[in-house]
Protein backbone atom coordinates (compact mmCIF):
# COMPACT_ATOMS: atom_id res chain seq x y z
CA UNK A 1 0.00 0.00 0.00
CA UNK A 2 1.36 3.49 -1.01
CA UNK A 3 1.86 6.08 1.83
CA UNK A 4 1.24 9.22 1.49
CA UNK A 5 3.57 11.90 3.26
CA UNK A 6 2.47 14.81 5.20
CA UNK A 7 3.97 17.67 6.10
CA UNK A 8 3.85 16.82 9.80
CA UNK A 9 5.03 13.43 9.02
CA UNK A 10 8.05 14.64 7.45
CA UNK A 11 8.42 17.46 10.40
CA UNK A 12 8.33 14.62 12.57
CA UNK A 13 10.99 12.63 10.80
CA UNK A 14 13.54 15.35 10.69
CA UNK A 15 12.97 16.02 14.53
CA UNK A 16 13.96 12.36 14.85
CA UNK A 17 17.02 12.45 12.72
CA UNK A 18 18.16 15.87 14.05
CA UNK A 19 17.59 14.61 18.04
CA UNK A 20 17.09 11.05 18.26
CA UNK A 21 20.04 9.98 19.98
CA UNK A 22 21.58 13.47 20.51
CA UNK A 23 24.40 13.71 23.15
CA UNK A 24 24.88 16.98 24.24
CA UNK A 25 28.32 17.45 23.20
CA UNK A 26 30.20 20.46 25.29
CA UNK A 27 31.26 23.17 22.31
CA UNK A 28 34.81 22.59 21.30
CA UNK A 29 37.26 24.52 22.32
CA UNK A 30 38.51 26.95 19.56
CA UNK A 31 41.38 26.20 18.59
CA UNK A 32 44.22 28.83 19.10
CA UNK A 33 45.04 30.60 15.28
CA UNK A 34 48.21 29.20 14.43
CA UNK A 35 49.11 29.91 10.79
CA UNK A 36 49.04 27.10 8.30
CA UNK A 37 45.81 25.22 9.38
CA UNK A 38 42.61 24.40 9.01
CA UNK A 39 40.83 25.28 11.77
CA UNK A 40 36.76 25.00 12.35
CA UNK A 41 33.84 27.02 14.71
CA UNK A 42 30.27 25.74 15.26
CA UNK A 43 27.66 28.51 16.88
CA UNK A 44 27.63 28.94 20.31
CA UNK A 45 23.27 29.38 20.32
CA UNK A 46 21.94 25.70 20.81
CA UNK A 47 19.92 24.47 18.09
CA UNK A 48 19.06 21.32 15.69
CA UNK A 49 21.48 22.25 13.40
CA UNK A 50 24.16 22.86 15.75
CA UNK A 51 23.65 19.27 17.55
CA UNK A 52 23.61 17.64 14.16
CA UNK A 53 26.93 18.68 13.09
CA UNK A 54 28.49 18.18 16.52
CA UNK A 55 26.88 14.56 16.64
CA UNK A 56 28.58 13.64 13.21
CA UNK A 57 31.61 15.48 14.05
CA UNK A 58 31.52 16.86 10.58
CA UNK A 59 33.70 19.91 10.78
CA UNK A 60 36.28 18.37 13.15
CA UNK A 61 36.92 15.44 10.84
CA UNK A 62 37.32 17.71 7.88
CA UNK A 63 39.70 19.96 9.33
CA UNK A 64 41.86 17.21 11.26
CA UNK A 65 41.92 15.34 7.29
CA UNK A 66 43.02 18.26 5.67
CA UNK A 67 45.47 19.29 8.33
CA UNK A 68 46.92 15.73 8.10
CA UNK A 69 47.47 15.66 4.09
CA UNK A 70 47.88 19.25 3.28
CA UNK A 71 50.77 22.06 3.62
CA UNK A 72 48.78 25.24 4.04
CA UNK A 73 50.85 28.38 4.62
CA UNK A 74 47.86 30.24 6.43
CA UNK A 75 44.53 29.56 8.61
CA UNK A 76 41.32 29.37 6.97
CA UNK A 77 38.54 28.99 9.30
CA UNK A 78 35.23 26.79 8.37
CA UNK A 79 32.23 27.89 10.31
CA UNK A 80 28.73 27.46 10.53
CA UNK A 81 26.14 30.83 10.30
CA UNK A 82 22.90 31.84 10.45
CA UNK A 83 22.29 33.36 6.77
CA UNK A 84 20.02 35.07 4.94
CA UNK A 85 19.85 33.07 1.85
CA UNK A 86 20.30 29.53 1.84
CA UNK A 87 24.03 28.66 0.57
CA UNK A 88 28.00 28.12 1.25
CA UNK A 89 30.86 30.27 0.51
CA UNK A 90 34.30 30.97 0.97
CA UNK A 91 35.91 34.45 0.86
CA UNK A 92 38.66 36.98 2.52
CA UNK A 93 37.50 39.60 4.31
CA UNK A 94 40.08 41.86 6.96
CA UNK A 95 42.54 39.49 5.89
CA UNK A 96 40.53 36.27 7.17
CA UNK A 97 39.60 33.29 4.93
CA UNK A 98 36.37 31.48 5.94
CA UNK A 99 34.34 29.30 4.39
CA UNK A 100 30.58 29.72 5.75
CA UNK A 101 27.85 27.09 5.96
CA UNK A 102 25.09 28.14 6.02
CA UNK A 103 22.75 26.33 9.07
CA UNK A 104 19.63 26.42 6.59
CA UNK A 105 21.88 24.26 4.09
CA UNK A 106 22.43 22.08 7.28
CA UNK A 107 18.54 21.95 7.61
CA UNK A 108 18.21 21.39 3.68
CA UNK A 109 20.60 18.27 3.25
CA UNK A 110 18.61 16.67 6.51
CA UNK A 111 15.32 17.49 5.46
CA UNK A 112 16.01 16.13 1.86
CA UNK A 113 17.41 13.31 2.92
CA UNK A 114 14.47 12.42 4.99
CA UNK A 115 12.07 13.07 2.40
CA UNK A 116 14.05 10.33 0.41
CA UNK A 117 14.10 7.95 3.10
CA UNK A 118 10.18 7.80 3.41
CA UNK A 119 9.06 8.32 -0.46
CA UNK A 120 11.14 4.87 -1.01
CA UNK A 121 9.03 1.56 -0.25
CA UNK A 122 12.36 0.10 1.42
CA UNK A 123 11.27 2.43 4.56
CA UNK A 124 8.39 0.11 5.26
CA UNK A 125 10.52 -3.21 4.86
CA UNK A 126 13.61 -2.06 6.92
CA UNK A 127 13.79 -1.13 10.65
CA UNK A 128 12.87 2.55 10.98
CA UNK A 129 16.18 2.95 13.04
CA UNK A 130 18.54 1.65 10.05
CA UNK A 131 16.74 3.82 7.70
CA UNK A 132 17.55 6.93 9.77
CA UNK A 133 21.16 5.59 9.90
CA UNK A 134 21.14 5.29 6.57
CA UNK A 135 19.28 8.79 5.71
CA UNK A 136 21.68 10.33 8.18
CA UNK A 137 24.87 9.22 6.16
CA UNK A 138 23.06 10.78 3.36
CA UNK A 139 22.81 14.15 4.59
CA UNK A 140 26.36 13.91 5.79
CA UNK A 141 27.69 12.89 2.69
CA UNK A 142 26.06 15.90 1.02
CA UNK A 143 27.20 18.55 3.47
CA UNK A 144 30.76 16.62 3.08
CA UNK A 145 30.77 17.50 -0.29
CA UNK A 146 29.71 21.00 0.07
CA UNK A 147 32.80 22.11 2.86
CA UNK A 148 34.97 20.17 0.28
CA UNK A 149 34.17 22.16 -2.63
CA UNK A 150 34.44 25.55 -0.68
CA UNK A 151 38.15 23.94 0.33
CA UNK A 152 38.56 23.85 -3.35
CA UNK A 153 37.78 27.53 -4.06
CA UNK A 154 40.22 28.14 -0.58
CA UNK A 155 42.82 26.31 -2.04
CA UNK A 156 42.91 27.81 -5.54
CA UNK A 157 42.88 30.91 -3.73
CA UNK A 158 45.53 30.11 -1.18
CA UNK A 159 48.07 28.72 -3.81
CA UNK A 160 47.17 30.39 -7.09
CA UNK A 161 46.34 27.52 -8.86
CA UNK A 162 45.73 27.56 -12.20
CA UNK A 163 42.52 26.68 -13.52
CA UNK A 164 41.25 26.09 -16.91
CA UNK A 165 36.96 26.64 -17.41
CA UNK A 166 34.75 27.59 -14.81
CA UNK A 167 36.61 27.38 -11.43
CA UNK A 168 32.89 26.08 -9.78
CA UNK A 169 33.57 22.78 -11.69
CA UNK A 170 37.06 22.31 -10.44
CA UNK A 171 36.06 22.74 -7.14
CA UNK A 172 33.38 20.44 -7.55
CA UNK A 173 36.38 17.89 -8.81
CA UNK A 174 38.47 18.61 -5.65
CA UNK A 175 35.82 17.86 -3.43
CA UNK A 176 35.24 14.50 -5.55
CA UNK A 177 38.49 13.78 -5.89
CA UNK A 178 39.97 14.85 -1.91
CA UNK A 179 36.75 12.86 -0.55
CA UNK A 180 38.02 9.67 -2.38
CA UNK A 181 41.43 9.72 -1.51
CA UNK A 182 40.82 10.74 2.06
CA UNK A 183 38.31 7.73 2.64
CA UNK A 184 35.59 10.31 3.27
CA UNK A 185 31.73 10.24 3.81
CA UNK A 186 30.08 11.45 0.05
CA UNK A 187 26.99 9.48 0.08
CA UNK A 188 23.99 11.31 -1.63
CA UNK A 189 25.60 13.75 -3.69
CA UNK A 190 24.93 12.65 -6.97
CA UNK A 191 21.35 12.70 -6.34
CA UNK A 192 21.51 15.84 -4.19
CA UNK A 193 22.59 17.84 -7.04
CA UNK A 194 20.04 17.46 -9.11
CA UNK A 195 17.65 18.27 -6.06
CA UNK A 196 18.70 21.87 -6.69
CA UNK A 197 17.14 22.37 -9.92
CA UNK A 198 13.45 20.92 -8.18
CA UNK A 199 13.93 23.43 -5.38
CA UNK A 200 14.36 26.57 -6.67
CA UNK A 201 10.65 28.09 -6.85
CA UNK A 202 10.52 27.29 -3.01
CA UNK A 203 13.28 29.59 -2.53
CA UNK A 204 15.07 27.80 -0.14
CA UNK A 205 18.14 27.17 -1.99
CA UNK A 206 18.29 29.36 -5.07
CA UNK A 207 20.64 29.90 -7.94
CA UNK A 208 20.04 33.09 -9.68
CA UNK A 209 20.72 33.84 -13.54
CA UNK A 210 23.45 35.88 -12.97
CA UNK A 211 25.28 32.91 -11.27
CA UNK A 212 24.44 30.39 -13.63
CA UNK A 213 25.60 32.37 -16.29
CA UNK A 214 28.79 33.55 -14.44
CA UNK A 215 30.08 30.73 -12.21
CA UNK A 216 27.83 27.36 -12.29
CA UNK A 217 26.75 24.57 -14.54
CA UNK A 218 23.43 23.19 -14.03
CA UNK A 219 22.92 21.26 -10.69
CA UNK A 220 22.08 18.14 -13.44
CA UNK A 221 25.40 18.34 -14.82
CA UNK A 222 26.54 18.46 -11.01
CA UNK A 223 25.19 15.63 -10.00
CA UNK A 224 26.44 13.09 -13.16
CA UNK A 225 29.56 14.55 -13.04
CA UNK A 226 29.94 13.44 -9.42
CA UNK A 227 28.66 10.31 -10.38
CA UNK A 228 30.58 9.84 -12.92
CA UNK A 229 33.77 10.36 -11.73
CA UNK A 230 32.62 8.27 -8.00
CA UNK A 231 31.99 5.57 -10.30
CA UNK A 232 34.67 5.78 -12.86
CA UNK A 233 37.31 5.52 -9.70
CA UNK A 234 35.68 2.45 -8.86
CA UNK A 235 35.13 0.61 -12.17
CA UNK A 236 38.75 1.69 -12.59
CA UNK A 237 39.98 -0.90 -9.57
CA UNK A 238 37.98 -3.36 -10.97
CA UNK A 239 34.71 -3.31 -8.08
CA UNK A 240 32.35 -2.95 -10.43
CA UNK A 241 31.04 -4.62 -13.71
CA UNK A 242 30.95 -2.84 -16.73
CA UNK A 243 28.40 -5.50 -18.28
CA UNK A 244 25.88 -3.15 -15.98
CA UNK A 245 24.82 0.44 -17.76
CA UNK A 246 26.87 3.11 -16.35
CA UNK A 247 24.46 5.01 -14.52
CA UNK A 248 24.94 8.65 -16.13
CA UNK A 249 23.42 9.18 -19.11
CA UNK A 250 25.41 9.43 -22.35
CA UNK A 251 28.73 8.38 -20.70
CA UNK A 252 30.40 5.14 -20.50
CA UNK A 253 32.23 3.20 -18.22
CA UNK A 254 35.12 3.75 -20.05
CA UNK A 255 34.36 7.39 -20.23
CA UNK A 256 34.18 8.04 -16.47
CA UNK A 257 37.16 5.80 -15.61
CA UNK A 258 38.91 8.54 -17.78
CA UNK A 259 37.31 11.63 -16.34
CA UNK A 260 38.45 10.07 -12.92
CA UNK A 261 41.53 9.59 -13.65
CA UNK A 262 42.00 13.22 -15.63
CA UNK A 263 40.75 14.82 -12.30
CA UNK A 264 42.66 12.66 -10.20
CA UNK A 265 45.88 13.23 -11.98
CA UNK A 266 45.47 17.09 -12.63
CA UNK A 267 45.08 17.63 -8.47
CA UNK A 268 47.75 15.46 -7.47
CA UNK A 269 49.76 17.47 -9.77
CA UNK A 270 48.77 20.67 -9.11
CA UNK A 271 48.97 20.21 -5.43
CA UNK A 272 52.03 17.58 -5.13
CA UNK A 273 54.26 20.54 -3.63
CA UNK A 274 51.79 21.02 -0.64
CA UNK A 275 50.57 17.60 0.07
CA UNK A 276 52.39 15.93 3.29
CA UNK A 277 53.17 12.56 2.29
CA UNK A 278 53.16 13.18 -1.29
CA UNK A 279 54.40 9.64 -2.77
CA UNK A 280 51.15 8.53 -1.64
CA UNK A 281 49.02 10.53 -3.35
CA UNK A 282 50.39 8.90 -6.82
CA UNK A 283 49.56 10.00 -10.31
CA UNK A 284 47.00 7.49 -12.64
CA UNK A 285 48.18 8.15 -16.11
CA UNK A 286 45.85 10.48 -18.35
CA UNK A 287 44.69 8.48 -21.14
CA UNK A 288 45.74 9.85 -24.62
CA UNK A 289 42.56 10.79 -26.81
CA UNK A 290 42.74 8.90 -30.01
CA UNK A 291 43.35 11.52 -32.85
CA UNK A 292 40.01 12.20 -34.67
CA UNK A 293 39.34 10.08 -38.10
CA UNK A 294 40.50 11.48 -41.02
Amino acid sequence: MKRTLTVAAVSLAVQGIMAAGVTRFAEPQNRPVSQGRFTFSVPRDPGDATEFLLRIDLLRQTADALNRDIRLPTTVLITVNKCSKVNASYQVAQGRRVISICVGLVDEAALWALQRMLSTDTFWVHHPAWELTRAEDEAKGVLQFLVLHEVGHALIDVFKLPVLGREEDAADEFAVWYGIHAHLNLDGVGDWLPHLATTTDSGTIEITPEEAGESHTTPTQRGYLEQCLVLGELYGRGVLDSTVDVAVPGRTWHECRDEWRRVSSTWTSLLRSHLRQADDWSDVPVPRRQPPSP
